[in-house]
Parts: structure tokens; sequence; C-alpha cells
């Protein structure tokens, strides 16, 4: 710097005679003056230079950032370190996820990358500022835990109700397994009581009703069972609830049990493919669900009576159980309206009580109804639902009721 000055400072210097020094004097006071500031302003700009140079330059380079050690300089206003990592062409392959007991990579599942920003946890979202240090590298997680809730089953309750049961509880427990992998991570613990199921024995008796919903014949059913105070269980034919979603959903919403009753009232089911008694059941059910607005159905009934232990099978992992009858008033024949009321009069203790809303004139069933509730109320008996029932102790020395019931039309 001090250089400089002197190469600045040379071209005045003084003459070697006065003249000359006078000569130039009166010209030469506005070149001194002149060559005092150019001095002045170059040599602040060279202090500057030389004595903060380091902060010039920081402020004069563009934003950068650092990825697994390469510079990357950054692009837009608020840049995210999945921009940075495109523009410094950084790809991380997936990364792995170990099963939670035995370690072992498990097939299919990837986990994300490890980001880090200034050695803090970061995602791919998250936002860089100059100056940063981003590492990036493929993820290596284990993967979660979550509790499993392990039944033994129901005990004591029948593959098919053909009576009222109080429904046994299952013993039940609690692991923690891999949520993947399904490994144990710690087994099963303390176990709740098991209690078996029982058959209804007091005076109580169900109403079920087939081939529904129909719009003639449905709503004059659901009306007298309202104004009545009767709960019953409607088993409705898929197709039906899809053609008529608004009675499935009255019925849903006027607290009756819905049952499954296949899609098309398929009295061969039992007969059928796998594939075809799963398309049957399944459809049904899922028509049911959406036109109740997502009250499931938790029966099966199978149409005719017609059963197989693949049926039962497929009901059962549809979340359904087999839901017969004791009574059959026979109504799908179109019998008088008092000959309806003496059948349905015949049932005891748990029974369970077929008719129908559907399959065609159902006006004896209709008349026949409030004589039927009358009638068994006068008997001393109360109305309830296969769902509605609750679990309860077995009495001693109980029989119970197994005799199956000889499939026909219904």
């Amino acid at each position: 710097m001090i250089a400089a000055a002197r190469a600045l400072r040379a071209p005045w210097r003084k003459p070697a005679t006065v003249g000359a020094h006078r000569r130039r004097s009166s010209r030469g006071s506005g070149l001194l003056a002149g060559g005092r500031f150019r001095f002045v302003w170059i040599a602040v700009a060279v202090v500057g230079v030389g004595g903060g140079g380091a902060g010039t330059w920081a402020a004069l380079r563009p934003p950068w950032a650092m990825v697994n050690g390469d510079v990357v300089t950054l692009a837009g206003s608020d840049p995210t370190v999945a921009a940075v990592m495109a523009d410094a062409h950084v790809a991380v392959g997936p990364g792995v996820v170990y099963t939670a007991v035995t370690h072992q990579p498990i097939p299919g599942r990837t986990a994300p990358p490890a980001i880090s920003v200034g050695g803090a946890p970061a995602t791919l979202s998250t936002p860089v500022t100059s100056g940063a240090h981003i590492s990036v590298r493929p993820g290596s997680v284990t993967e979660p835990v979550v509790a499993k809730h392990v039944t033994s089953g129901l005990p004591g309750t029948p593959s098919i109700w053909y009576h009222l049961w109080h429904p046994g509880k299952a013993k039940t427990s609690t692991e923690l397994v891999g949520a993947y992998s399904g490994q144990v991570v710690r087994g099963p613990g303390p176990a709740s009581p098991e209690r078996a199921a029982t058959p209804v024995t007091s005076k109580v008796v169900a109403l079920t009703f087939d081939d529904g919903p129909d719009p003639q014949n449905t709503p004059q059913i659901l009306h007298i069972l309202q104004k009545e105070h009767v709960p019953a269980t409607f088993c409705i034919i898929g197709n039906q609830a899809a053609a008529f979603p608004q009675l499935v959903h009255e019925e849903a919403a006027a607290g009756m049990t819905l049952c499954d009753h296949t899609y098309t009232h398929d009295e061969y089911l039992d007969k059928g493919t796998h594939a075809h008694i799963v398309s049957e059941i399944d459809r049904a059910a899922q028509a049911i669900t959406s036109a109740s607005g997502g009250k499931k159905p938790q029966f099966y009934r199978p149409p005719g009576g017609f059963l197989s232990p693949e049926v039962i099978q497929v009901a059962n992992q549809a979340g359904l159980q087999a839901l017969y009858w004791t009574v059959d008033t026979q109504d799908w024949r179109a019998p008088s309206t008092s000959a309806i009321v003496a059948k349905a009069l015949t049932a005891g203790p748990g029974d369970i009580i077929l008719m129908h809303d559907g399959g065609g004139d159902r006006s004896h069933t209709i008349a026949a109804l409030p004589q039927i509730i009358a009638g068994l109320r006068a008997r001393g008996f109360t109305f309830t639902t296969p769902a509605m029932l609750s679990p309860r102790p077995a009495p001693s020395g109980t029989p119970v009721p197994t005799t199956p019931v000889t499939p026909g039309m219904e």
C-alpha cells in the first residue's frame, strides 16, 4: 500500500528550479489537489481490500451450501434440501428396513434417506441457508412394533344359530409384534377370562324378515315395528339394497340388525365354487354397508336354508355368523293372515321366527305382524335380535338346543 502511495505522488515532486516551480505551481495546484483526491480515494480502496478483504469477498460471493462435501451454489429464494440435492446431482438409493427381532432386511420395504443439516436431523423439505453443511445417506431403520390382540375364539358359540344365544367371551391377550414381519417381540401377557356361550332360556324371541328391502312391504313392516318398539333383524339381498338404499338406511337408523342374504338370493350357493361363494357374500355385505351409511351386517342367512361348511367358513371370514331359524311361518307361501299368526305363536323361549318383507305380496304378513306382537306379549315374551344379546353365565343343567332345522324353501 505504501509503495502504491509513493507511485501516485511521484509526478508532483518539487522541480529543480524555482521558476519552473512557479510556472507549474499556478497550474499544478489544481492537479495537486486533484492528485491528492485521487491518492485519498485510491488509498481508501486499497485499505478496504487490504484491511477487510475477507468480509468484502464474503458479501460478494453467491449463496452456497455443501452436500456430502461438495460445494453447490444455491438457486432460488427459498431452497430446500431436495432442490440442493438436485442441483448437486446427488441421488440416494432406497434405505433398508430391518425386522424387529432377527434384524434381517424386509423385502419390499424401504426406508427414507437419512438427512442432516448442520448436524441436526432434517427432511427433503427442510429450508437451506447459505453456508449449510448437508449430509445425505441411505436410511436404515427397524420396523415399528405394534400391539396385537390374540383371541382363542368364542368358546361354545355354535357355527349356525338355530336358536338365540348369549355369546361367549373369548380369552384375549396382547403381544408385541413387528408391524411388517409379524415377529414376536414380546409374548402374550396375562389373558382375560374366558366365558362360554349359553343358549337363551328366558321368554325372549327374535323376529326376522327376509328378501327385502321392498318399496311396498318394508316401509309398512318397519312402521309397525317402530310403533310397537320391537327390534328385528332384516336379512337383505344385496341387489335389493343397491336398488333401494334409502330403505336399508331407514332400517339401520331405526336400530334394526342387518343380515347378509347373498347378492342375488342364490339358493344353490352351497354348490358353487369358492370364488362364487365369496362374491355373493362379500358383494352383498358391501352393498348393505354402503346403503346403510356404514353399518355392517353381522349375520349371514342362507337363501332357502342351504348351507355347506365352505359357505359357513366364507361367511365367518367376512365377520358374519350363520343365522338360521326355529319357527318358519311359511308366509312365503302366501297363506292366510290367521295361519301366519298361529304359526308364529308356537314360538318358545329363545326361538327365531322367520318372516318376509320381500319376494312378493306380503300383505298377509303385514296384517299378521301386529297380532303376532300382541299375542307373544300376552304370553309374557319380549323381543330382541341376535346382535343385542349380551354374554351371561350358563345356568347349571341348562339343555343346549342343537337340533338342525331341515333346509327348505323360504
